[in-house]
């Protein structure tokens, strides 16, 4: 049986967007579809920061219910999982562009890989 993985998402005007970055305005913004396959900004990339989603369901709804509405949880499909996390960084700065280590983690259950495209909508 496939692994299955899990995306967190906001949705706006019936787009879905990255959770974690500042939509409409933020440097680090990504918009996720069902249509197709979605990578990390380039600039990010480059850096060695790609796409976040969680390998495990009931760890993506425990941080689910503990998020600001409106969230949507998504199954997902990936391509090029990566085997280590990076360095934790400060929301408020990626989002100006900035990388900016901050004394953090990321929540249980993460895992970075190269491309996500959305299958169905789990909850929300």
């Amino acid at each position: 049986m496939k692994k299955k993985y899990y995306k967190l998402t906001t949705e706006i005007n019936g787009k879905q967007f990255s959770y974690a970055t500042l939509t409409g305005i933020g440097l680090a913004e990504v918009e996720y579809s069902a249509d197709k396959w979605t990578r990390a900004p380039e600039w990010l990339a480059k850096k060695g920061y790609h796409l976040f989603v969680f390998d495990d369901l009931q760890k993506a709804l425990k941080f689910a219910y503990m998020s600001s509405p409106p969230i949507r949880l998504w199954e997902c499909e990936i391509r090029s999982k990566y085997k280590n996390l990076p360095v934790y960084l400060s929301r408020d700065e990626i989002n100006n562009g900035r990388l900016v280590p901050v004394n953090g983690r990321f929540p249980e259950g993460t895992v970075m890989v190269r491309e996500v495209k959305l299958i169905r909508k789990v909850w929300g």
